[in-house]
């Protein structure tokens, strides 16, 4: 086994590659909020110059009627602020300016630009919210995967391990472990932001301060904008990595992890007073005992190893048939490390894909003249009988009638390695075991669909029928939001977005 030396450098090293990826999503939501600076500065422009220059007036006189609009839609307001003027000549000026349909416009131009501000800011929150949710999500595999690697390459042994479920990812990403979801963060920032670029603006006005100074304030809001974001996203990917590691720990079986702070010049008290205590694994609770413990934090943990923990490692990396433990080299790349990595579904993974031990495929029948209709029904009545099992089970129809049954592992079926070339055109079903189903189809499903040509493909768990089809185009309906999803339904957004972007139908349907 590695020295401790080994799995804190690891450690760190993946932490900090998160942190580097998670500061380019920041890079690119910063140059969102320039754009919209630079949109909003020149809007500002536009009024700024036709109020204080274009109408004519004396500063005093623009004040007061920009301050009587504070309030859309108050003509009359700023009328009964002219009729208080003493100057006559300055008093008539304006009310003919007021009355005049050029006016009308100018005021006009003055609300859409609040609007503008809060349009800019409701679709800057929008991809913010898009563009961070898929970052997480990323994180949250990699996090997983990487800490996984790290621990067969400390320890030598190369035992299988479970994909981290999408459900669990998805319970990670909707945790409000510092008592507020990031998306309230993300609006609340957009809609406080919006707040102080409108006073600024109105200040600017009000005030008779010079454009310049106004859109320089203008920037500086929309800059804090972008630290607050960044702030925000660097947080969460730590909050979203650590507990992604800590998941690969109870994969692993791993009881205890160590705290592990890193230590320099910029490391907070907090933290350096937890560096070095160990936890319990199943008593993690970000904010408390795992990291992050506040903003910008860099923390991260390191897995507690003992030859309990060691013998079990080993157990589960040997081969069940030959007796022999697969070892991993200790040269091998993460890049080539994952390759050996499978995701659960229908193989359809290439020639790096080690395919275990199981049943041979079984004829079942052979039907004549099959159609769309015909295989569809066939398949139903065979998925009666296939979504009892706990292990995945394919039933094939080939193009020319046969129909053949294929038998996988619990969360894994091989009907291309199994019927080779007789899988392309077939109409296929397949069951998802209770353990292991995620309420629709994985990747590797649709990759299977869409490289073999399947007219239809269809799954089934205990309680949901869905169908891929290239026969019938229906499409389901997204969610509205994500707030209005449960988990069952993650994976099956993922379904329709595959499909939409496919060309092809999709549907999911409750069991009767």
């Amino acid at each position: 086994m590695k020295s401790n030396q080994y799995w804190k450098q690891r450690a760190e090293l993946r932490m900090y590659e998160y942190h580097k990826q998670a500061d380019k999503i920041a890079d690119d939501i910063a140059e969102s909020y320039i754009s919209a600076s630079e949109y909003i500065s020149q809007e500002t422009r536009k009024i700024f110059h036709t109020f204080q220059h274009e109408s004519g007036l004396s500063e005093k006189a623009a004040r007061e009627i920009l301050n009587a609009i504070t309030d859309k839609d108050k003509l009359n307001r700023l009328k009964s602020v002219v009729r208080k003027i003493k100057d006559p000549v300055i008093r008539q000026k304006m009310m003919s300016i007021l009355s005049s349909p050029a006016y009308a416009y100018r005021i006009k131009r003055f609300e859409q630009l609040q609007e503008d501000i809060d349009r800019k800011l409701s679709e800057l929150a929008e991809m913010e919210f898009n563009t961070t949710r898929n970052h997480y999500t990323d994180t949250a595999y990699e996090a997983y995967n990487r800490t996984m690697f790290d621990i067969q390459k400390g320890t030598g042994f190369g035992f299988q391990f479970s994909s981290m479920p999408i459900i669990r990812v998805a319970e990670i990403l909707d945790n409000a472990w510092s008592s507020k979801h990031y998306s309230e963060r993300i609006w609340s920032n957009s809609r406080d932001l919006s707040v102080k670029l409108k006073q600024e603006l109105l200040t600017g006005f009000l005030t008779g301060r010079s454009y310049h100074k106004t859109a320089k304030e203008i920037q500086d809001q929309f800059e804090v904008g972008a630290f607050e974001a960044r702030r925000l996203v660097r947080t969460e990917s730590t909050y979203i990595a650590n507990m992604a590691e800590i998941e690969s720990y109870k994969e692993s079986g791993i009881k205890k992890y160590r705290f592990l702070a890193t230590l320099d010049i910029r490391t907070s008290e907090v933290c350096r007073n937890m560096d070095g205590k160990e936890f319990d694994v199943d008593k993690a609770v970000p904010g408390v005992n795992l990291p992050p413990l506040h903003p910008w934090c860099r923390s991260t943990t390191i897995s507690t190893l003992n030859k309990q923990i060691m013998d079990k490692l080993q157990r589960r990396a040997r081969d069940p048939v030959t007796g022999k433990t697969y070892l991993i080299p200790a040269n091998i790349t993460y890049n080539e490390w994952i390759k050996t990595v499978r995701s659960g579904g229908l193989s359809a993974n290439g020639e790096n894909s080690e395919i275990p031990k199981h049943q041979s495929p079984k004829l079942l029948e052979k039907i004549k003249n099959v159609d769309y209709n015909k295989a569809v029904k066939k398949l139903e009545q065979y998925e009666k009988i296939i979504s009892r099992s706990d292990i995945e089970n394919a039933v094939v129809i080939t193009k020319d009638g046969e129909v053949w049954q294929c038998f996988g592992t619990s969360n894994r079926v091989f009907p291309d390695y199994d019927l080779g070339n007789k899988l392309k055109g077939a109409y296929v079903t397949h069951n998802h075991p209770i353990s292991e189903t995620e309420y629709s189809f994985s990747e590797e499903d649709y990759k299977l669909f869409k490289e073999y040509k399947l007219p239809v493909l269809r799954g089934v768990d205990e309680k949901y029928e869905y169908t891929f089809s290239t026969v019938n185009l229906y499409l389901d309906k997204s969610a509205d939001s994500i707030f209005n999803m449960s988990l069952e339904d993650y994976r099956h957004e993922m379904s329709i977005e595959n499909a939409k972007n496919g060309g092809v139908g999709y549907w999911r349907v409750k069991r009767k």
